[in-house]
């Protein structure tokens, strides 16, 4: 059961790096387009502004639904990474030869990385 969440743990927490990078980039791209938008809003390019206007806003909802969807996977990391600690920590505790009153602080105590 420790092997198991060993790597269910490094699993996750590749996940979660994996994601927390691809959230810097999607959030630049964000950044940038509206930056795009901000400057194409010059008045004297009146017959193609509709177009760049509708563009720009569908690139911001992809952008947007990219946010969500980094969102939810590492919503879904984060709970793995715990599990992990999780079934980690009790295959620890029923190896160990600790008395059980020891156990019990050593398991109520809080967990720092």
């Amino acid at each position: 059961m420790d092997r198991y969440g060993k790597r269910m743990f490094s699993s996750a927490t590749f996940a979660m790096r994996s994601l927390n990078y691809l959230c810097h980039f999607t959030r630049l791209q964000r950044d940038i387009l509206k930056e795009m938008g901000d400057t194409l809003q010059d008045p004297t390019a009146v017959g193609s502004q509709d177009k760049i206007n509708s563009q720009l806003g569908t690139l911001n909802s992809i952008v947007n639904s990219s946010m969500r969807l980094i969102s939810y996977a590492a919503d879904g990391a984060s709970r793995a990474t715990g599990t992990g600690v999780t079934l980690r920590r009790h295959a620890w505790m029923r190896l160990c030869d600790f008395a059980d009153p020891f156990k019990a602080s050593f398991t109520n105590s809080p967990f720092d990385g």
